[in-house]
C-alpha cells in the first residue's frame, strides 16, 4: 500500500504546476534542476521530457514516471 502526502485543502491559481513522479526521477535528478525546469519551461510535456532525459543521463537506474499538470484556467 502506498500512502500519499496530501494537504487537507489548498487553493489553485492560474499557472500552478503539479509534478507527480516516481523515485526513479527524484533519486536521479537534483531538486534544484527540477525547480529550475518547472520555473523556466512553459509546456508541461517539455518539462516532463526534460526531467526524464536528465534522469536517464544521470544513470536512470529505476523506472521513471513523470506527469506534469499545469493549471491554465480556473472556472467558477
Amino acid at each position: 500500500m502506498v500512502e500519499a502526502d496530501v494537504s487537507e485543502s489548498f487553493s489553485l491559481e492560474k499557472g500552478d504546476v503539479f509534478l507527480l513522479c516516481t523515485d526513479g526521477l527524484t533519486n536521479m535528478v537534483e531538486d534544484e534542476f527540477i525547480k529550475s525546469t518547472i520555473n523556466t519551461e512553459n509546456d508541461p510535456s517539455k518539462i516532463a521530457r526534460t526531467l526524464i532525459n536528465e534522469a536517464l543521463i544521470n544513470g536512470g537506474s529505476d523506472n521513471i514516471t513523470c506527469i506534469v499538470v499545469k493549471i491554465e484556467d480556473i472556472l467558477m
